[in-house]
This record gives structure tokens, sequence and C-alpha cells, in this order.
């Protein structure tokens, strides 16, 4: 069931893939490996912001975005032209470039490793596939899949919801001042990006706190909340798109000293290495280099232009007036 070719016009196992892919395995459907009732397009608890694990491509900077859109429930399932999974193998998204809504085909042939496992996006917990679908849809679109090395945090959540960003360095804003803006965005049904500084081994390399660096966190909420003692703590709520925690600073699984049951109870807290982990704002603002910030555009009636000449997204790079008061 499993194919080395296909079509004679395309040759996927070459060019479509990173380098050190070129040996995978490509499958006829994914229906071959992944069969309803146990399987769905969307999981058997519809689409969660924690469907998403990336893979073995550096992808982070789109994976993260997937995962930020999809904690509003219906915000990522109208990219998908598809509701279920199709019969014919086919699906449709619908992204924008440079800001224009843009529909891109595929079919369902995923690349494999040799043991027949997903080379790149994984397949969540609940048996969603959506998340190696739309991380395909998003290679063809950018040419390929070593394409998706290394990007830019808002330029991901750009192509799938359209949403303008604002980018912040922790270099020109205080802790307070991010802590703020992130909270104004929650309140709006934002979406936040949180990336580390850029190192010499990439994500390989890891911060004294454990925290991959040149990477993307998805940033899941910040709360303000009083710990038994009465003191005021700030706190975010982060996930890490391996799927995987990492952290070991203050406030993290490990951390016995400073959480207790107040807290917990206040930010649903819970001890499980699933990707999610809690910062706090200090130390947010010290092991992370920048935050990026999301419009919710669910309800935003849109008008869409080209500029001639245009190459670039930069015309959308602009901050957005709603959450700097401008």
């Amino acid at each position: 069931m499993i194919r080395n070719d296909v079509h004679p016009s395309y040759n996927p196992t070459g060019d479509s893939l990173k380098d050190k892919e070129t040996n995978a395995m490509w499958v006829d459907s994914i229906d071959i490996l992944y069969e309803e009732p146990e399987y769905s397009l969307f999981g058997s608890n519809g689409i969660g912001a924690d469907d998403i694990f990336q893979g073995s491509i550096g992808d982070c900077w789109f994976m993260h975005g997937a995962s930020a859109v999809a904690q509003k429930p219906g915000r990522l399932e109208r990219i998908f032209l598809n509701d279920s999974l199709s019969s014919n193998g086919i699906y449709g998204f619908q992204f924008y470039v440079l800001g224009v809504p843009m529909t891109i085909t595929i079919d369902d042939s995923l690349p494999l490793d040799s043991n027949g496992k997903a080379v790149f996006a994984g397949v969540s917990k609940d048996g969603a596939l959506w998340g190696p679908l739309i991380e395909k849809a998003f290679a063809k679109l950018h040419g390929t899949y070593e394409s998706l090395i290394a990007g830019s945090a808002k330029h991901s959540i750009e192509v799938l919801s359209g949403a303008p960003a604002s980018w912040y360095s922790h270099g020109s804003k205080n802790a307070s001042e991010i802590f703020e803006m992130v909270r104004a965005a929650f309140r709006v049904d934002g979406m936040v990006s949180a990336s580390t500084p850029a190192s010499a081994g990439g994500d390989s390399d890891l911060s004294a706190n454990g925290l991959a660096q040149n990477h993307l966190y998805t940033v899941f909420g910040a709360f303000e909340v009083q710990n038994q003692n009465g003191q005021t703590v700030q706190l975010y709520k982060i996930r890490n798109p391996w799927g995987t925690e990492g952290y070991k600073g203050p406030y993290s699984d490990s951390d016995t000293a400073n959480w207790d049951m107040s807290l917990q109870n206040a930010v649903g807290y819970y001890n499980k290495d699933d990707g999610f982990f809690f910062i706090d704002a200090q130390t947010y603002h010290a092991e992370y280099g920048a935050t990026s910030v999301h419009v919710d555009t669910t309800n935003m009636k849109q008008s869409y232009f080209l500029v001639k000449d245009d190459v670039s997204t930069r015309n959308a790079d602009g901050p957005f007036c709603g959450f700097n008061n401008c």
C-alpha cells in the first residue's frame, strides 16, 4: 500500500522534500493508514489547539500559528473547504496571500518514514488528520516542504486568517507593558506568538530554563491571579508545537515552591507533559525576545486589493490600532 513513486509528472520523493528526507516513502492516500472511524479530518473531539505536533522539519513558525488560530472554535474550520475526509482524496484550503483570499488544493498523499509514520506534522491524539494536511497545503503554497524551514511568526497567522499583526521586541517594552498588551489581545480573541532569541545551534540549543532557542511558541492565556498569601501573580499559559514542554523554570510542572492550590485552581493548572506550561511574566519577558499579536478577523468586514509590484507582505505589517489605541 506504500509507494515510492507517483504520477510520472510529479515526483514528490525529490525536490518537494527537505534534503535529509528524500528517501521518504509516500502513501497513496491518507485513508490507507488512517481509517475511519478511528481517524477523521477534525478528530473525535473536534479541532483543538492541541492537535498540532510539529515533525522533523523546522516549521515551528507555521505549526504554532495553526495552533493559535485553532484556539477559537470555528476559526480554523473556515480555512477548510472540506468538513470531513474526502472520498476522492482532494482537499481545499482558503489562505490569504498579500491579504487576498487564495484557494490551495492538494491530494492526500503524504510522506512517511521507514516506520510508516508521518515525516512532518503528526496526527493528533484524538485521530485528527487536519494537521498534516494543512501543513502540506502550506508547503504547496511555498513550493516545497523544504521552503518551510524557518519563517516569520507573523506570516503564518496572516496567511491562515488574513489577520494583521503587531510585533513587539522585549528590548523596547517592559514585562508589564507586554503583559497588558497580551491581556488586551485575548479580551478580543486575538492570537499571540512568543519567539525565543536566535542561537547558533538553532532549536537544539536550550536556555538555562529549558526553552528551545530560535523557536516559536503559542501563547494561550495571560492571567493575573492571587496566590494563597494574597500576592498578585501574572502568568502566561504557553504551548510548544512539539507537544512536549521542556520548560523547567518558575511555575513549571517541576516547580513545587511557587504553585499552591489557589493558583492552580485559578488558572486550571494540571501536571502533564503535553506541551502546555505556565511561566510568570518576568521570566517570560527575559526568556523570549519578542511577542507578536494578531487580530481576530472572524466578524470583521474585509476589503481585498493588490498593490502593483508588491512582492512581500510588508504592507500588512503595520501596527493594529485596536491594541495600541492609535
